[in-house]
């Protein structure tokens, strides 16, 4: 039998991506009335078709969102595996002072592959060596790689950027589009 640990509590999921449903459809066996926003017909959301609710607001549209959760007066906001809209989630529950399950230094930390790689020598995790951040990847320095190598921007998601790399030139056109999904 399950719990009603979350009765009463109404909870908003931010997309339809991957864990969306599961997190739905957990929630609501232990009592939560659950809803779910994002861009999507609820024919294309399997999320929104076992939602108790569900509102064709984009998760980028953070003023409609806050709205949202004022309107029908959310206790929580969560989403699946999308970074994006984990970082709308956090940025969501901040602003409407709700709870969630980290702070946005906390989410910097692995979201932003430079401070996660830093988080994992600190720890002494291994993590792939890195030769250099920054703009421009000095000139004296790109013979010396150790092909093939990684470029790509150290603030973006979704594998945006990301370009495996097997010599000089290829580093080179690679850098302009790197920098280019960097925020």
């Amino acid at each position: 039998m399950k719990s009603n640990k979350f009765s009463g509590k109404r909870l908003l999921v931010l997309g339809s991506n991957v864990g969306a449903t599961d997190i739905v459809e957990y929630v609501r066996s232990h009592g939560a009335i659950t809803m779910v926003a994002d861009y999507l017909p609820p024919e294309k959301s399997a999320a929104k078709q076992v939602a108790d609710e569900h509102f064709l607001i984009s998760t980028s549209d953070l003023e409609g969102l806050i709205k949202l959760v004022e309107d029908q007066k959310i206790d929580a906001v969560l989403s699946g595996i999308s970074d994006f809209n984990v970082q709308n989630a956090l940025l969501l529950s901040e602003g409407c002072k709700l709870p969630f399950y980290c702070t946005k230094a906390q989410w910097d930390l692995i979201s932003r592959k430079d401070q996660f790689r830093d988080l994992c020598q600190r720890c002494g995790v291994p993590s792939p060596e890195t030769y250099y951040v920054g703009e421009k990847i000095p000139d004296d320095l790109v013979p010396d790689f150790p092909y093939p190598v990684v470029v790509k921007p150290v603030d973006a998601s979704l594998s945006m950027g990301v370009f495996i790399c097997h010599s000089e030139e290829e580093i080179r056109d690679a850098e302009p589009k790197a920098l280019a999904e960097s925020s």
